[in-house]
């Protein structure tokens, strides 16, 4: 974990980097995400899903071209080709199931002791 939880600090560090991708700096994320891994001294489980992230953004660096998509008033997310893509090939009611499976599990039952949601 490169932050504790909650933690202001990360939210301004997520914002300034995310920015920075979007400048096409996406070398200068990547090198910054293992720094902080290296300097919070991460094992290599802990640090894995930094180095996952940062090799991430150099492997698609040549994609994430952030200042010529925005400059042209193009979509920067995948959302929307994966939407059709799910659409197309009908999988999209199994990924809806799954997400919104997903969103119950992190919006409410994490929250709850041992899973349990109280029922009123």
């Amino acid at each position: 974990m490169l932050f504790r939880r909650g933690r202001l600090h990360a939210e301004t560090w997520v914002h300034d980097h995310a920015r920075s991708v979007l400048a096409g700096r996406a070398s200068v994320v990547a090198a910054a995400i293992r720094r902080k891994a290296t300097r919070n001294h991460l094992d290599a489980a802990k640090r894995k899903p930094a180095d996952t992230a940062a090799a991430y953004l150099l492997n698609k660096k040549a994609y994430l071209d952030y200042p010529t998509a925005l400059a042209r008033g193009w979509p920067i997310a995948t959302g929307v080709i994966e939407g059709s893509a799910l659409h197309s090939n009908g999988d999209f009611p199994a990924y809806w199931a799954f997400h919104l499976a997903q969103e119950r599990q992190r919006v409410h039952a994490a929250r709850y002791a041992n899973g349990i949601i109280p029922h009123r």
